[in-house]
């Protein structure tokens, strides 16, 4: 048996990706459907790393679209006018590492409160300089 590989039925799963999994199931046991907590935000940055690790090339995507986003807002505070309305682009959050996050916590209101700490813990997902 390849100790590197385990096999799952017809697919063969990396042992690391199924460690990595299995923590994010075990600090997800007996938590609420959306993040209250320490714990709940450990769970978050597991996915990211999950999504970093298994995505390397969305990652460097990612970068270099929030680069160019950056550039073309022109202001540190990523307000761009739309209409008669300032918006700020707070924000940029790739659309599987979003799913992951919904998955695991499907009330998860992605409020100002929630998007603040987002950004403050994962500040690569940051648009705005300041929030």
């Amino acid at each position: 048996m390849d100790v590197n590989n385990i096999e799952l039925g017809y697919l063969k799963v990396p042992t690391e990706k199924l460690k990595m999994v299995d923590k994010i199931v075990e600090l997800r046991k007996g938590r609420p459907t959306f993040v209250d907590g320490e714990k709940d935000w450990e769970v978050i940055w597991e996915l990211f790393v999950l999504w970093y690790t298994e995505y390397p090339e969305h990652y460097e995507e990612f970068q270099k679209s929030i680069q160019i986003l950056r550039n073309n807002l022109k202001r540190s505070d990523a307000i761009a006018k739309e209409g008669e309305s300032m918006i700020q682009h707070q924000l940029e959050v790739p659309e599987m590492f979003h799913r992951m996050i919904k998955i695991c916590y499907p009330d998860q209101q992605w409020d100002r409160k929630f998007v603040k700490e987002l950004s403050r813990r994962i500040p690569v997902l940051k648009v705005a300089d300041k929030i």
